[in-house]
């Protein structure tokens, strides 16, 4: 509720809440309506419809800053801040349920109506944040021809390959569009992901880049051998095509895999190497019931490597992050996966010399 009070001068999460409240005071009247089939019910005077009205409007207002609906962001809504809005809007409207019946008004209103209201503020108020989703993700996406997109061929059409197709469709700034996937599964053969279809198999990738007139080819595949990425690549070879590759990510395999990750293919990548086997036992005494501070928290590698960190019981990370959208994710991804673990999200640049010092001052990280 603090931090709402803080960023009243961000004028969207002014919007937002001016959206809730509009939407939450519009399905009060259409649940008077549909309860009694007009706005003033000749049962209750006009001053009494309205002094329910304003009850009901401050308790909701209250519950939507308490339980944190200014906290995500509509542009990631997910079923996390549908669960808030049915928990604000539930609690509020029980709370003005039992004023309405306990503090002795002598005209209450119909117990139905709270329940239509409760109905239409959820449908309303979730259903505007996932609209608002779609919206950006699917509803103002100019066609690729329009954009002169690069067209893109994925092979992998598993979890990575599917985080790489969305991310694409995301984010039409890109320019890039997919126009198939592969992957040498026959099971997959025919299925589509995320609207796109998987073409083929490796096999068929010169046909198929030649066919669907190919200008960049992303290997999604981060649990490949070197032996497979060499594969691929003598395929590609002669196509005369941009090849990149998600990097090998046996320990570090990010939830957020996307197209910023893609790198050109390396040497290393050929040759191969041997995997290390980690001292889990001298990590456990280095790690358990320690105080530790994770710099690039947010990033691919850094949000990975405390998702691991947790799994040794530290007494609590420090989260250091420049980003504050990223720092919002892994916090949410954390509260979620490890609740037991605490915690501490800061905002820093690991270049200012003196945040790190009030940092490592408070918080004395091992």
């Amino acid at each position: 509720m603090t931090n709402f009070f803080i960023n009243l001068r961000n004028p969207r999460l002014l919007a937002a809440f001016g959206y809730d409240v509009f939407i939450s005071a519009l399905a009060f009247w259409l649940a008077v309506y549909l309860r009694f089939d007009t706005f003033q019910p000749v049962s209750f005077g006009s001053e009494t419809i309205k002094t329910h009205f304003l009850l009901i409007q401050i308790c909701l207002v209250i519950s939507f800053l308490f339980n944190g609906l200014y906290q995500g962001l509509w542009r990631f809504s997910s079923l996390h801040d549908l669960m808030r809005v049915i928990r604000a809007s539930g609690i509020a409207l029980l709370s003005g349920l039992a004023i309405n019946y306990f503090v002795g008004y002598a005209n209450p209103l119909p117990r139905s109506i709270y329940l239509i209201h409760f109905v239409l503020v959820v449908m309303g108020l979730g259903g505007g944040r996932f609209l608002y989703r779609f919206i950006k993700d699917y509803g103002l996406r100019i066609s690729p021809a329009d954009m002169d997109s690069q067209r893109v061929l994925v092979i992998g059409a598993g979890t990575a390959g599917a985080r790489i197709v969305r991310d694409i469709q995301s984010h039409p700034n890109m320019k890039l569009v997919v126009v198939g996937l592969i992957d040498d599964d026959q099971f997959k053969q025919g299925k589509k992901i995320h609207e796109v279809k998987v073409v083929g198999t490796t096999k068929d990738i010169p046909t198929i880049s030649s066919d669907l007139r190919v200008d960049k080819i992303f290997v999604a595949i981060p649990t490949a051998s070197s032996e497979d990425i060499k594969r691929i690549y003598d395929i590609c070879e002669d196509l005369d095509i941009e090849l990149k590759v998600l990097p090998k990510m046996d320990e570090l395999f990010a939830r957020e895999t996307g197209v910023s990750m893609l790198r050109k293919l390396q040497i290393e990548d050929l040759l191969g190497r041997q995997q290390v086997q980690l001292d889990l036992q001298g990590l456990q005494g280095m790690l358990t019931g320690k105080v530790l501070l994770v710099s690039g928290a947010g990033g691919s590698i850094g949000s990975e490597l405390c998702h691991q960190i947790a799994k040794f019981n530290p007494a609590k990370i420090i989260f250091y992050e420049v980003s504050e959208f990223f720092l919002y994710t892994l916090e949410q991804t954390f509260r979620e996966k490890f609740p037991q673990i605490p915690f501490e999200p800061v905002i820093g640049d690991i270049r200012n010399r003196a945040k790190l010092e009030l940092v490592f001052n408070k918080f004395k990280p091992q």
